[in-house]
């Protein structure tokens, strides 16, 4: 007598599948080849690009690309006002997203809270910052590992030249 189970995809495995999935920002995603950015896309630099509805602080928005033609980084700048709306856009898509708050002094004695939010996984890392460069803008950021790997070894290599 044959007896036949339904075919169990083991708990494991089935992680490894949702972990193996890469984040995805209107459809960018670490690793992407630039080929079908650009046909989603067009040619970088983007014009006119938002994210959440929230547009792109500088005329221009572009991705980075390896040497291998893959997707190593994307840089979003935005308005600070949008950064709540930003977030919580962010959150309800990716609810892991880990948030720590810090307290700042900008050059004026202004005491201002830092959000800086991260997530990571096996395909690279996602970030969002209340305040990069001034208190104006924030900072959408997408990198994937093989990047992660570089920056990584590069400061290694700066900090043995100390």
């Amino acid at each position: 007598m044959n007896v036949r189970f339904p075919l169990v995809i083991p708990f494991a495995a089935a992680l490894s599948v949702c972990l193996a999935q890469a984040f995805e920002i209107k459809g960018i995603t670490p690793g992407m080849d630039k080929a079908e950015f650009v046909q989603k896309f067009g040619e970088p630099p983007l014009q006119g690009f938002t994210i959440a509805e929230v547009p792109s602080k500088y005329k221009r928005f572009d991705v980075f690309f390896g040497e291998d033609g893959k997707l190593s980084s994307l840089n979003f700048f935005f308005d600070s006002d949008d950064f709540e709306h930003m977030m919580d856009a962010v959150r309800e898509k990716y609810p892991k997203l880990r948030c720590q708050n810090s307290s700042v002094t900008n050059l004026y004695g202004a005491r201002l809270t830092q959000t800086e939010c991260s997530l990571d996984d096996q395909t690279g890392k996602l970030t969002l910052s209340r305040f990069v460069n001034d208190v104006n803008t924030s900072s959408l950021s997408l990198y994937s590992s093989k990047m992660l790997k570089e920056m990584g070894s590069r400061q290694v290599k700066r900090n043995k030249d100390l």
